[in-house]
């Protein structure tokens, strides 16, 4: 994983036990008993609570129908691009966070020599992107415990 394009990367990092352990219980084993299988009814990005949430911590998202993330250009930090298609946007997201972790695809990075981040991407089989994004480590824990919410 490249991290992300137009940000000076000063060090990078594989996650620790903790970070990993928490990955795949509260992202990869909640998505495959609680998510996966869930109606795509349940998950709406409109909901008050989650876009408050996301305005709160300035997070952008940049849900894509199709196209090449592979180039896409961070224009804010946080922030996650992901190809949506038709299923519900935190839904999506939340698949392509499992993803990343399940495959291996999640670095910690410090940006600019001052901040801390998560960098996730996900890819197809063919090695397209269909998801970059990054959130500071702290932040982590609140985003999924937010889309868990959003699922209720």
């Amino acid at each position: 994983m490249s991290g992300v394009r137009g940000l000076q990367m000063n060090i990078l990092q594989t996650l620790n036990n903790g970070e990993l352990l928490y990955g795949y219980k509260s992202i990869v084993l909640y998505y495959e008993q609680n998510v996966a299988n869930v109606t795509v009814t349940k998950f709406d990005a409109r909901k008050a609570r989650w876009k408050q949430y996301c305005k709160k911590n300035h997070i952008k998202f940049y849900p894509l129908k199709s196209g090449n993330i592979s180039n896409f250009q961070a224009k804010a930090t946080p922030f996650f691009c992901y190809n949506s298609g038709k299923v519900a946007k935190t839904k999506s997201l939340f698949c392509h966070l499992r993803n990343a972790y399940a495959h291996g695809n999640v670095e910690k990075i410090k940006i600019n020599n001052k901040w801390w981040y998560y960098c996730f991407e996900d890819k197809t089989d063919g090695g397209n992107i269909t998801m970059r994004g990054q959130i500071p480590t702290g932040k982590l824990k609140e985003l999924i415990h937010e889309l868990k919410e959003n699922q209720k």
